[in-house]
């Protein structure tokens, strides 16, 4: 007994003292939460959420562009102007007139001119101003823009709550393996030192064969039971790893805490159930913002049969070559009302889409509500059941210990047989190891009911947008 208490305290020393550092599960999940690639990726995800939403509201803004042009033409159509068919018949008959009074008088004979519709070379330069000055479509998509970054926001939290439960579940896993690893490494000590005893026993011929055989049955079952503990730590470790985006084989050092009593597990539980008040977990958020951007992009279809207005003004140069003299400037402003009476029915097709979708979403929504209230049921019933699990295997525990003790001196003083004393050891690195698993099963469930309840107090850029900061 004394011997596996030892073992325990110098396991704990040498993951505490070995290296220095101890990873604590908060200092992995506030790792986590900085590098964590899925979670950095949903990050991005809202930061392109937020620039649509500039993107859709800069559609409303005036535009100012400049627009220049220079061409080099030849060929192309031609106008005759007629000149020489008007104006030579009447200078023929002029002519005859005049040498009828006899004076000498000649007049040219002209040719009519032709006149290009392009010119040889010609340069267009000029600002251009346009604004909406009536889009009923514009707000509902810049709504529709913003309710979608909010939802993107959300499923970012959704994903950063389920990273720090995944870290705190691998912790556990990795915290609860090392302990029963100490548990059984603790037996090991003491069979082997029983295995020696019993060897020395049978060269004395004082015990017969099949009790070396079941001590080194014992041996071999203890020694497996740790290679499959440290099986379960590596696993739990290279879990960890990945979840901080780190090497696989970066080292994690547990300090391996002391049990706590049924007392301390209660206050515990306590303290998760009197965590935060409730509020919606951001799955469910995210599915609610998601059906208010379906709402407004079907309001924008609806919108779009209305007609709009825009304004456009342009002012600037024109000629053949680039100087500013008088006759070179040009100046247009425009009014420009647009609105279709007759697309084929690709607008109807738009609203009947965007109404869909938006049922869609609201199906989704219901399934969500009744699947998350399950959850959280869940996760407090789970919490309460792993609380008397941790009592009843404390419990077990100390029954164990004081069976183990009195088998001891028992068999000290010659009172108990072999196969008893293995069994009363067994009994106990069981109960041992059962009351390790019930702590990690309660600080699994304590994480699970965090997670149900999104009370975990994450930094603020992981949680979900409100809708005020996505329109600033």
């Amino acid at each position: 007994e004394a011997e596996m208490q030892n073992g325990q305290r110098s396991v704990a020393l040498l993951l505490a003292e070995r290296g220095g550092t101890v990873d604590t599960a908060d200092a992995l999940v506030k790792l986590a939460l900085e590098r964590n690639p899925l979670l950095l990726g949903q990050q991005q995800a809202v930061q392109a959420g937020l620039a649509q939403v500039k993107e859709a509201a800069a559609n409303g803004s005036p535009s100012v562009a400049l627009n220049a042009r220079v061409s080099v033409a030849e060929g192309g159509r031609t106008f005759e102007i007629p000149t020489g068919d008007v104006l030579n018949p009447v200078y023929r008959n002029l002519e005859a007139l005049n040498q009828r009074q006899g004076i000498p008088v000649s007049y040219p004979t002209l040719q009519n001119q032709p006149l290009s519709l392009l010119r040889p070379r010609e340069q267009d330069t000029r600002v251009v101003l346009t604004a909406p000055l009536y889009a009923p479509t514009l707000e509902p998509r810049v709504k529709a823009a913003g309710a979608a970054a909010v939802a993107a926001s959300a499923g970012m939290e959704a994903v950063a709550r389920h990273l720090v439960r995944d870290v705190k579940v691998a912790w556990h896993g990795m915290h609860q393996a090392l302990a029963q690893k100490q548990v059984f490494q603790a037996s090991e000590a003491l069979l082997t030192e029983n295995l020696r005893v019993y060897q020395v026993l049978l060269e004395e011929g004082k015990v017969t064969r099949d009790a070396v055989l079941r001590a080194e049955a014992e041996l071999l079952a203890v020694q497996q039971a740790v290679a499959e503990a440290q099986f379960q730590a590596d696993n739990a470790a290279r879990r960890l790893n990945v979840l901080t985006a780190r090497p696989l084989d970066t080292e994690i050092r547990i300090q391996l805490e002391p049990a706590v009593s049924a007392t301390t597990a209660g206050a515990q539980v306590g303290s998760a159930v009197s965590m935060q008040d409730f509020q919606l977990p951001p799955e469910l958020r995210q599915v609610l913002a998601g059906v208010q951007a379906r709402k407004s992009l079907e309001e924008a279809a609806r919108k779009n049969f209305q007609p709009t207005v825009g304004l456009a003004v342009e002012a600037g140069y024109q000629g053949t070559d680039y100087s500013t003299g008088s006759g070179t400037g040009v100046a247009i402003a425009s009014v420009v009302l647009n609105w279709r009476f007759s697309d084929g029915g690709l607008r109807d097709a738009q609203l009947g889409a965007a109404m869909a979708a938006r049922r869609q979403l609201e199906l989704q929504e219901e399934e969500a509500k009744a699947q998350l209230e399950g959850i959280l049921r869940g996760a407090g019933e789970r919490l309460s059941l792993s609380l008397q699990q941790v009592r009843n295997a404390q419990a077990r525990q100390r029954a164990s210990e004081e069976a183990f003790r009195i088998a001891s001196l028992k068999r000290d003083a010659g009172a108990l047989t072999q196969l008893e004393y293995f069994d009363a050891q067994r009994v106990l690195t069981d109960s041992r190891s059962a009351a390790v698993t019930a702590q990690a099963q309660l600080n699994v469930a304590i994480a699970e009911f965090e997670l149900a309840k999104s009370a975990y107090p994450l930094p603020a850029q992981w949680l979900q947008l409100k809708e005020e900061s996505v329109k600033k």
